[in-house]
């Protein structure tokens, strides 16, 4: 088993939308660090994120964490990756970390700007020991939950969705 596999980090647009308004290599918002995406963490030639389903709210134990081939997440659109280095994990360790996540992430814990994909991309990269996800992947949501009526506002409409 080798080790010192390279890490990724796969960026992707949540529509055509947010890929055109706020994403855009170009925009001011990107540039301003307000972008809105989703991502995932390869290692070891699979993607690994973290998803909420909407069915399963009531569902104890089942995992949001959810693995599939590099840069083919069909929910979204790819539009960035970047090399966070490379683990000095084996490939069972890294199974060890990712199943240890699995259980400590349930899809029903996911909250759009307090638990999402960034949030379990940041802890998984720390798990893997290599530099985090980049601040500007976690923009907007990370502006809103620091600032206090955004904060409140997202609660209302999650919660309302949930």
């Amino acid at each position: 088993d080798s080790s010192a596999a390279m890490v990724r980090v796969h960026i992707y647009d949540l529509d055509s939308i947010s890929a055109r308004f706020l994403n855009g290599r170009r925009s001011w918002t990107r540039r301003l660090g307000l972008g809105l995406f989703h991502c995932g963490i390869e290692v070891y030639g699979w993607e690994y994120c973290f998803l909420y389903y909407y069915d399963a709210w009531e569902t104890e134990g089942l995992t949001g964490v959810q693995h599939h081939q590099p840069t083919q997440n069909g929910m979204f659109e790819h539009c960035d990756s970047l090399d966070l280095g490379r683990t000095p994990l084996t490939r069972a360790e890294v199974r060890a970390v990712i199943d240890e996540l699995r259980n400590a992430w349930p899809s029903n814990s996911y909250h759009l700007i307090g638990r999402n994909c960034i949030h379990f991309a940041e802890e998984l990269t720390r798990g893997l020991q290599v530099t985090l996800v980049p601040r500007w992947v976690s923009g907007l949501g990370r502006t809103a939950v620091n600032f206090a009526p955004t904060r409140w506002l997202v609660n209302c409409v999650w919660w309302f969705m949930v």
